[in-house]
């Protein structure tokens, strides 16, 4: 099959940093092109992805677009990378899948043994709104990192898991300042709609 340059100028497109009126129209464009095209865009866009060749971040959130079952292992491995900058996109990407295994794979992604991935995964439970991530945001709240800790409390606050019990245990309790405020001003909302 033969190159297509506009594939390839707009795949280059997406990854643009320039936010003007101009160039966010010419971004759309080019993604209504590679979803029209995407037999060959989604191929390319992963081939450029495992290659390193640039504008992964733009690649990452734009593939759930595709809506395909195939890219969840795909985010959910960049997930389990770790990866600094990486892991919170492609935690974000996973949370705006439509595809129910997205779900499932955030899941999983909350029993890394690296921080940065609980945290992103927690990040992403947290905007995907589904209360049914609640059982496992809460077990995190005696996980041994603060950080993973914090973000856990914090979307476990989102959706609305926590008794008031609960969060004025871990605000008496929890061995890191910054948790035990977050669950103190959690918990001063949750008196606070508890009484409206």
């Amino acid at each position: 099959m033969a190159e297509s340059p506009e594939l390839h100028q707009s795949i280059a497109l997406l990854a643009s940093p320039i936010g003007d009126e101009a160039s966010q129209t010419d971004r759309a464009r080019a993604a209504r092109y590679l979803l029209d095209h995407a037999s060959r865009a989604y191929p390319e866009l992963l081939r450029q992805l495992q290659s390193g060749k640039g504008g992964a971040v733009a690649i990452i959130e734009f593939l759930p677009q595709f809506n395909r079952q195939e890219s969840i292992p795909v985010l959910a491995g960049l997930l389990e990378s770790g990866d600094e900058a990486i892991a919170p996109v492609a935690s974000l990407a996973l949370a705006r899948h439509q595809q129910s295994d997205a779900l499932g794979a955030l899941l999983h992604a909350l029993l890394s043994t690296q921080a940065n991935t609980v945290c992103a995964a927690a990040n992403a439970l947290a905007l995907r709104g589904d209360r049914s991530a609640c059982e496992a945001l809460l077990r995190l709240a005696s996980h041994h990192d603060p950080r993973a800790r914090y973000h856990a409390v914090q979307a476990a606050g989102s959706l609305n898991c926590f008794t008031g019990e609960g969060l004025r245990l871990l605000a008496l309790t929890d061995a890191d300042a910054d948790v035990r405020h977050l669950s103190e001003r959690l918990l001063r909302s949750h008196c606070d709609g508890a009484a409206t």
